[in-house]
């Protein structure tokens, strides 16, 4: 197909306004709705895995360590965002939730000016129309996480790339940089982007060399406007040079690990996959392995070195891996990662299973969209970053929210392959027609064909971390309730708190029964297991104790510390031969268990039951615990 030349609209700016205007109502309403619909259930009201950490980090924020005192490890803006309005809302309002729903509408109005300036007036009412009912944008609206900031900068970026790119003035890329720097705080792999815009200003004659090459010194210098304090503030706090964070390395070697098959995350062996543990065990393991203390950006670069390795001594893995992302990227199912949007779809939201616009939907009339205005310099552009973004989902990993600075692209070229096949229908073009008509039916399987994952088991994680965040409200209102001296009421909130615990292990236990090799499921019943005997030892319930132990060892066989767990409560309950037997099958897994180690030296010089040290309780809760 080839590109027409761009209508105008006819109804000129007051017209834009005022559609735009009815679009932001509109995307307002729906997502009210359906944070108002969703406020008051476990998945949203207690945050757990990131939305945990973003809501212990902004709360650190207000109070005052706002500078934090080590080099960054997650994306950090959104946090000081989210500080921002619990300061206005407070940290358990609804306002929280309705302040993103709000900002992403904005991002509705935002795409619609953007299909306005480089369409026409239909393109960019579908484009808007699309944008307001995304069911993804909705289910990202009600949670904690940094997808409605994300889609309004990205999207606001690509408004300004267009602009600038029509204009031409240095200001206009300035702009664009400061905007495009504030969104690769989110993402920091669209940084990619930037070679790319070098390729493209040079290899654009329609300008002097000189105009090209300004243009991208004042984009680039708005990008490092915001890059640049961010790599000295991580300097000035953590002695190490990181420009934005320091799990690039990290994030490499997940997305490249033999054990990974999966085209999304799967987490190795040694690592616990959530905020509170992941930067720990990834420094754990460099250390033991190279010797010596690492600064951040070292540990980063031993597993870039690591991942590349992985590269090299099977590169068959590597060449069908990176087919698998392109499958799971190009798929429409939302890989879940700290929240199932299918969970949420079959368990708490059914109106986001109704056929409302998907990635699965668009993405073949995107294609074609884009096919279509190829010609054009703006449009080209826009692919560039498209495909700049996408190589960065290659190099790392898939998830569902890691694709959402593509879904702008997508609802934008999906409105534009959408009109312009209508309208050359309409025309008797068939040629055109018959030609997108044959590609969509051809996609249409590939994006909807199936391609593994954790579609059913997911479920189980969710209700489970919904029961854990639970548990953890109610262990917090029995710590206030105990401070203010109401120790029956107290009593009474743990006892609610032990019972969702219960539901917790349950549903991570019925997930293991219908797929037994999930790590997902393995890993949260095990930190969980983990917590409630280490709360089982401090109130000296060995009995209850020993059985959760017994539990974690048989959940997690080759976790050495769960042997040496459970040694110390059987030594502690006078069962001396268990407990050696216990520190031995833990030192047989891991020689450098220092638990294990102690626990056995202290029965072998036959010191007393009294003499054994209580647990000191030290490790980390799970996610949301």
């Amino acid at each position: 197909m080839s590109a027409p030349h761009p209508t105008r609209e006819s109804g000129g700016a007051a017209h834009g306004r005022l559609t735009g205007a009815i679009l932001f109502v509109v995307a307002c309403a729906i997502r009210f709705a359906y944070v108002f619909h969703v406020g008051d259930e476990p998945a949203v009201r207690y945050p757990v895995l990131d939305a945990f950490a973003y809501h212990e980090w902004a709360l650190a924020i207000l109070d005052g360590h706002w500078l934090g005192d080590q080099v960054y490890y997650q994306d950090p803006i959104y946090p000081f965002f989210l500080a921002g309005l619990y300061w206005i809302f407070g940290p358990e309002s609804l306002g929280v939730l309705l302040a993103q729903a709000t900002l992403d509408a904005t991002s509705v109005v935002l795409l619609y000016a953007t299909a306005r300036r480089l369409f026409d007036a239909p393109t960019a009412l579908l484009a808007g129309a699309l944008a307001s009912t995304y069911a993804v944008y909705l289910y990202y609206a009600a949670l904690l996480l940094k997808a409605p900031l994300l889609l309004f900068l990205f999207t606001l970026s690509l408004l300004l790339l267009v602009r600038a790119a029509q204009r031409g003035r240095l200001r206009d890329w300035g702009l664009w940089g400061l905007v495009f720097g504030l969104a690769a705080l989110t993402r920091g792999n669209a940084l990619l982007f930037l070679p790319a815009l070098a390729a493209w200003a040079a290899l654009d004659r329609e300008r002097p060399v000189a105009k090209r090459l300004a243009t991208f010194v004042a984009g680039t210098a708005g990008v490092l406007a915001v890059l640049i304090p961010v790599a000295v503030r991580n300097y000035a706090v953590g002695g190490d040079l990181v420009v934005l964070n320091s799990q690039g390395g990290q994030n490499f070697y997940i997305g490249n690990f033999r054990g990974n098959d999966t085209g999304a995350y799967r987490a190795p062996s040694f690592l616990r996959a959530c905020p509170q543990h992941e930067e720990k065990d990834f420094e754990r393991e460099a250390v033991a392995a190279l010797g010596r203390p690492l600064r951040p950006s070292e540990i980063s670069r031993y597993w870039l070195g690591r991942g590349l390795e992985e590269i090299a001594a099977d590169p068959a893995h590597f060449a069908r891996h990176l087919l698998r992302k392109g499958m799971v990227l190009a798929n429409d199912y939302e890989v879940p990662d700290n929240y199932s949007f299918g969970f949420f779809a079959e368990e708490v939201v059914p109106a986001l299973a109704w056929p409302l616009p998907r990635w699965g939907l668009l993405l073949p009339l995107a294609i074609c969209g884009a096919f279509i205005a190829r010609s054009r310099r703006e449009t080209q552009l826009l692919l560039l970053f498209g495909i700049a973004y996408a190589a960065g989902l290659f190099v790392f990993f898939n998830l569902s929210r890691l694709r959402l600075p593509l879904v702008p692209l997508v609802l934008l070229f999906g409105a534009h392959g959408t009109v312009e096949i209508l309208r050359r229908a309409r025309a008797r073009d068939w040629r055109p027609v018959v030609a997108a008509l044959v590609f969509l039916a051809l996609a249409y399987p590939a994006v909807h064909a199936t391609v593994g994952g954790e579609r059913h088991v997911i479920r189980f994680f969710n209700l489970a971390q919904a029961h854990q965040a639970r548990g953890r409200a109610h262990r917090d209102r029995a710590a206030e309730l105990s401070a203010a001296g109401d120790e029956r009421a107290a009593r009474a909130e743990l006892a609610i708190s032990d019972g969702e615990r219960d539901l917790a292990e349950q549903a991570y236990r019925d997930g293991l029964a219908q797929d037994s090799h999930s790590r997902r499921l393995r890993n949260g019943l095990r930190m969980l297991l983990e917590v409630r005997l280490a709360q089982l030892e401090r109130l000296g319930r060995d009995r209850e104790a020993l059985e959760k132990a017994r539990a974690l060892t048989a959940v997690v066989p080759d976790f050495a510390d769960g042997h040496a767990r459970k040694g110390v409560v059987l030594a502690r309950l006078g069962e001396r031969d268990a407990a050696r037997q216990a520190f031995r099958q833990a030192l047989s897994i891991d020689p450098t268990n220092k638990r294990a180690r102690n626990g056995l030296l202290k029965l072998e010089f036959g010191r007393g039951r009294d003499e054994l040290p209580r647990p000191d309780g030290g490790t980390s809760p799970e996610p949301g615990a």
